[in-house]
């Protein structure tokens, strides 16, 4: 059974710009899961993106762990994941990450 990533909480959204990408880019922090799952516990983004999240970069603050932004299938929005490796980066950590806040900048469309 998958333990999601705490909720996505809008920090700010730039806008697509006219006659750009079509891009916009969205600031956000999320707590870690209760119970880590081994290759990345999801995150959803529903909340902060209408259509697509092609990428995203995540600092978990002050913490020895390097995260990764695994893109959800197709891009969607609802199942994103964010996989957590030791600073190392050698080895995937386990347990209770909910003490952890991320930071994260993403970029996705709402079409």
């Amino acid at each position: 059974m998958a333990v999601s990533h705490g909720t996505a909480t809008l920090v700010k959204s730039v806008p697509a710009p006219a006659g750009g990408d079509g891009l916009k880019t969205v600031f956000f922090t999320f707590t870690g899961s209760t119970l880590y799952d081994a290759g990345g516990s999801v995150i959803d983004l529903s909340s902060l993106f209408g259509g697509v999240v092609y990428n995203a970069f995540v600092s978990a603050g002050n913490n020895d762990y390097q995260p990764q932004f695994v893109p959800g299938t197709s891009y969607a929005t609802t199942d994103c994941k964010v996989r957590l490796d030791d600073v190392s980066g050698t080895a995937e950590v386990t347990g209770n990450q909910s003490a952890i806040t991320f930071y994260a900048v993403a970029f996705g469309t709402d079409a």
